[in-house]
Formats: structure tokens, sequence, C-alpha cells
């Protein structure tokens, strides 16, 4: 397999990683089958072009993006302030609640 194909598939982990998605997650958002995600990200499958834009899309709405540039034996990800903030606002609700049972 081809060295992009490498670096796609441990992008679309790292990318559904940062934002909590499961495999299943990712693959209804983008619109293929879960094990196509799972074959992607085990390196036992190329993915075809319309599936690899699907992803990227996928990714892409949800507030993460890869940049074209790809740094010596790595990647850019871009994680937009949205990507993250399902993660945040749990934190602070969990904060809030651990401050009340204090006071209490």
């Amino acid at each position: 397999m081809h060295e992009n194909v490498f670096r796609f598939a441990i992008q679309i982990k790292a990318g559904r990683t940062v934002l909590g998605w499961s495999q299943s997650e990712l693959a209804i958002k983008a619109g293929v089958a879960r094990p196509t995600v799972a074959r992607i990200e085990s390196f036992s499958m190329q993915p075809k072009l319309a599936t690899a834009e699907k992803i990227k899309d996928a990714l892409r709405l949800a507030g993460i993006e890869f940049s074209d540039h790809q740094p010596e034996l790595g990647f850019a990800m871009i994680v937009k302030s949205a990507a993250v903030q399902v993660q945040l606002d749990e934190i602070i609700r969990r904060e809030t609640e651990l401050t009340q049972k204090v006071i209490k």
C-alpha cells in the first residue's frame, strides 16, 4: 500500500478520536459501512477515492481538517473549536456538578 493510504488511515482515526466518535458513528456520518472504516484504519483496505472523500467530508463538517502540507514523518490536523465543543460542554457540566456537591 502507498504511504498516503497509511497516512489517511492514521488521520481518520486521529480525527475520529478527537471527536470522540466510534467507527460506527464515523461510518454513519460519512455514509459508508462500518467495516469499511475498520478495514481502512487497520491498513487492510485501500479506499476508493469517493469513499475517502465521504469520510473526509464527514470529518470536515465536524470541524476536523487535514492540511495538504504534510510535515516530515507526520501530518497536520486542524481542529476547529466546534469539533471539541461537545467535549468541553461535558467537562464544564461535570465540573459544575462536582462543585455543587462540594458546596452542599
